[in-house]
């Protein structure tokens, strides 16, 4: 199975979803990571972090675009992510939560019509929302170390790490499981639960 996860700043997909994705990579999937270009704020080490962190789960593949307009959803940002979506074909879509910052939004809102074809598309929070109402859910107790790993990369060490990691606590507690799990609310899913 291909999954394709789509990220809007550094760090966004270790903080949402990287234990889910080392998860699937495990599995013998083809994981492909997409974040939304360099970005003048991002400098070397983090891009750098970010090739790092998608060594580590084996990723297929870690693509940066370039072209993403922030002025809105336009047809020029679903072609782009379109045209992704057809060369990778997946099966599995993780997309930011639209619950969030403008920039997160506009690519979330962007990915949905592009991925109109996928049969599942789930979305993940990189911030704490009230709003957020997630339905799926993965325990990522295995993966935990990888995910830390690669948040460290970043430059993430003790409060800072515990802040980035508190999301995955808190949703554990809230469906009382032990440990760690990451959370998702389905904008699309018809998967059969044995791939959760």
């Amino acid at each position: 199975m291909r999954v394709v996860a789509l990220g809007t700043f550094a760090s966004d997909l270790e903080v949402g979803c990287f234990g889910t994705l080392c998860k699937y990579a495990k599995s013998g999937n083809e994981v492909h990571l997409i974040v939304d270009g360099h970005r003048s704020e991002w400098t070397g080490r983090k891009v750098q972090a970010m090739r790092n962190s998608a060594k580590a789960i084996n990723a297929a593949d870690l693509i940066f675009m370039h072209q993403i307009d922030h002025s809105g959803v336009t047809q020029d940002n679903v072609s782009l992510l379109r045209l992704l979506m057809k060369r990778i074909k997946p099966s599995i879509a993780f997309i930011p939560s639209e619950k969030t910052n403008d920039q997160r939004m506009l690519l979330a809102r962007s990915a949905i019509v592009a991925c109109r074809d996928i049969s599942n598309i789930l979305m993940y929070e990189v911030e704490h929302s009230r709003d957020f109402s997630p339905e799926v859910y993965h325990i990522i107790n295995e993966e935990i170390l990888t995910k830390k790993s690669c948040l460290e990369l970043y430059g993430n060490k003790g409060k800072s790490l515990q802040k980035k990691l508190s999301i995955n606590k808190l949703r554990a507690r809230q469906v009382a499981i032990k440990g760690f799990v990451e959370a998702f609310e389905c904008n699309t899913m018809l998967l059969d639960r044995g791939f959760l």
